[in-house]
């Protein structure tokens, strides 16, 4: 048990994988559950696993980035849509059956990604929302409450998140050479600039000194 706990890759996933545990406590449940995570970085990629290791049955994962996408379908994602590409609102309903998911995460945050995860919801259903891109946001208040939507806000986590994270990690189920990159510190400069260009595969970087 020591020596995982001392290990620099799992010990920076402990953090973003108590916020995905914590958007999670915010549904009702997942299990047995289709949804949809809009946003494949770091936290919405958690978000997606976790989704499926607490017993979601099919979940599907909306990003700009082909190269996170892909790296999704080996994270447990049974769609992935490139989100400029095609209507994802319809795609999305459709393949949830035609009535729409379970439920639906946001970790991007841009008005459009909020609006389009409601738009996804089927009837009674509920939306989280973690993402911070931007703060004001017009909704459709006519089908929030005609199809009675439910939207929760989640943010960072609570100390039951972090110990439930921890003990994930315990179990060794989690696959972290899909999702820590371990590189040299001398590298620091090059690893920001692919990252920023927004088409990078990279998800959590650890530096080594």
């Amino acid at each position: 048990m020591a020596d995982w706990r001392n290990a620099y890759p799992q010990g920076a996933l402990v953090e973003p994988l108590a916020n995905a545990v914590h958007v999670l406590g915010r549904l009702p449940s997942v299990q047995g559950k289709t949804g949809v995570v809009y946003g494949a970085g770091p936290i919405g990629a958690l978000v997606g696993w976790a989704a499926k290791y607490f017993g979601a049955s099919r979940l599907a994962v909306v990003d700009i980035n082909a190269n996170r996408l892909e790296k999704m379908k080996g994270l447990g994602a049974d769609l992935v849509i490139h989100g400029r590409s095609q209507d994802v609102v319809k795609e999305v309903v459709e393949w949830a059956g035609g009535q729409g998911v379970d439920f639906a995460v946001d970790a991007v945050g841009r008005p459009a990604c909020r609006r389009n995860v409601l738009a996804m919801l089927a009837p009674g259903s509920t939306t989280v929302w973690i993402g911070l891109g931007e703060d004001a946001c017009e909704l459709d208040g006519r089908a929030i409450v005609t199809r009675e939507l439910e939207i929760k806000g989640s943010y960072a986590y609570g100390l039951k998140d972090f110990a439930r994270a921890l003990n994930i990690l315990a179990e060794r189920v989690f696959p972290i050479q899909q999702f820590v990159s371990e590189k040299p510190l001398e590298s620091g400069q090059q690893i920001f600039e692919e990252l920023a260009s927004g088409q990078s595969a990279l998800m959590k970087v650890v530096f080594r000194i």
